[in-house]
């Protein structure tokens, strides 16, 4: 067992001193950076943009016609461990880290540009949403 463990740490810090020479791997990630900063921004004005220009609301054939089921615990706490599982992952295979924030930037540009195309109001006799903390914060 103490082998297994000592031979996985010098394979991490092999990998973290191979990394500090790598001058692509420091562009790809200021440019990571970069991208992640930019889809937070970006994010942020399509959820003003969409809070101002709310239309009436919509029905919907399939969804109005199915049971209710509480999935806020799944919602919230599902984030977060494949959040914290994403960075354990990057902790584990460094040289991975600008793929994954370019790929969550990617999602949340893409998730702003339909938020931005589909801003509808909620439905009128519905109960609205609790404006928790986690939520309040991810959505305008």
């Amino acid at each position: 067992m103490n082998i297994k463990i000592l031979d996985n740490s010098i394979f991490m810090l092999r990998a973290y001193q191979a990394l500090r020479n790598d001058k692509k791997l420091l562009i790809s990630r200021c440019f990571a950076l970069i991208m992640i900063a930019g889809s937070f921004v970006i994010n942020f004005y399509a959820g003003t943009y969409a809070d101002k220009s709310e239309s009436n609301s919509v029905t919907d054939i399939i969804l109005s016609n199915i049971p209710v089921y509480q999935v806020d615990d799944l919602f919230t706490y599902g984030i977060r461990a494949f959040a914290l599982f994403m960075i354990m992952w990057s902790i584990r295979y460094p040289r991975q880290m600008p793929y994954i924030i370019k790929s969550i930037a990617l999602f949340i540009i893409i998730r702003a540009l339909f938020v931005s195309l589909t801003h509808i109001g909620p439905f009128p006799i519905r109960s609205s949403i609790e404006d928790t903390d986690f939520i309040s914060k991810m959505n305008f």
